[in-house]
């Protein structure tokens, strides 16, 4: 009986063992994921800021800088309004975000 006994708590063990191993892994991707967005956030929001001056230097009015980057605002959002129903109605919760964040 102590054998029986001895063997369940070993592979009781053993799981929490596996647990722990799942369970790091995962904290592991969660990060680097989380590192991963850092980099392209600050290399889109690094590009997104310099737009306007970049458009200013080619000679556009203050009119045309603000008509564009009006323009630019209401496509994104608008295509994250499409693509959030889309992804609701389709309960593809995954493909249609990845599509398009790959799409960039």
């Amino acid at each position: 009986m102590t054998d029986a006994a001895g063997a369940g708590g070993s592979a009781a063990a053993a799981g929490l063992a596996i647990g722990e191993v799942q369970r790091r892994a995962a904290l592991r991707f969660v990060v680097l994921i989380g590192v991963v967005s850092l980099f392209a956030d600050l290399t889109y929001e690094g590009a997104r800021s310099i737009t306007g001056p970049y458009l200013a230097v080619l000679g556009a009015s203050a009119t045309a800088v603000g008509v564009v980057t009006g323009v630019g605002e209401l496509l994104g959002y608008s295509l994250r309004l499409v693509s959030g129903r889309l992804s609701d109605r389709l309960r593809a919760f995954w493909p249609v975000p990845s599509s398009g964040t790959s799409s960039r």
